[in-house]
Parts: structure tokens; C-alpha cells; sequence
């Protein structure tokens, strides 16, 4: 098994992206266990000591008929989509064990409309978010 401070030391000899998936490819690093979280769509690294926050979440429309459950929702994490899940029959979704500090959610769902939410969440707590969806104009 390939040691992740070992790994992470190779770097200058080769793309650490190339490095990380031969070593995925081979069964040698672990995606779970201290220092990585688990989320909607996979691990993602944190520090071992940082405590792992959860968002809770639900969208809503102005439409009391719109359909809100099998909405996608994205967290999205310095511009890049970092997991994503659906909602619920209420129209209810949760991300757990995401990194703290800032974060955007967008939502869509077609023939309903989308929406997006700003926010941040501290080391351990829970954030909660209220996205409206919106037909475009």
C-alpha cells in the first residue's frame, strides 16, 4: 500500500493527478479513514484536525403544484461543482461531512426553473439553505 505522505512527496517526479490515479488503480489509497470525508459523490481531502460540517437544505417554488422531489442540487466550492445529490419527495436534500467555509448551491429542475444560494458553514456545524426555484424570463 502506498503511504499518502509518500505519495504526496512524489509530486516533482510526476503530475500528482497521474500519481493519484495509478495509485487509485492499484488499490493503494484509501478514500476513507482519518483525514478524508465522504460526501454525495465521493471523498474529499481535509485536514485530520478540521471537524467535518453538514449542510441541510430544501427548495421551493411558487407553484403550490410543482413536482419538487428529484430536483439536482450542486454544492459548488471555489467554482468548481464538488458533489451533488437530489432532493427528496418534500423537496427536502442534505450534504454530509462537507469541508467548512464558504459554499454556493444551485438547483434546477426542468419545467420547474432553478435557483442558488450563498452561505458558509463553521468547523462542526450544520448550515441550512432555502433555494427558490424560478422559471427564467
Amino acid at each position: 500500500m502506498i503511504n499518502r505522505k509518500h505519495l504526496f512527496g512524489l509530486v516533482g517526479v510526476a503530475s500528482l493527478g497521474v500519481i493519484a490515479a495509478v495509485a487509485l488503480a492499484a488499490g493503494g489509497v484509501s478514500t476513507t479513514g482519518p483525514g478524508l470525508e465522504g460526501g454525495a459523490t465521493g471523498a474529499t481531502p481535509t485536514a485530520p484536525s478540521v471537524k467535518p460540517s453538514k449542510l441541510i437544505g430544501r427548495v421551493v417554488s411558487a407553484d403550490p403544484a410543482a413536482d419538487l422531489s428529484g430536483v439536482r442540487v450542486v454544492l459548488i466550492r471555489d467554482g468548481k461543482a464538488t458533489q451533488h445529490t437530489m432532493t427528496n419527495e418534500k423537496g427536502q436534500f442534505v450534504f454530509e461531512k462537507i469541508a467548512p467555509g464558504r459554499f454556493g448551491v444551485a438547483a434546477a429542475k426542468k419545467d420547474i426553473g432553478a435557483g442558488r444560494e450563498l452561505g458558509a458553514v463553521r468547523p462542526g456545524d450544520t448550515a441550512r439553505v432555502q433555494i427558490e426555484l424560478k422559471k427564467p424570463m
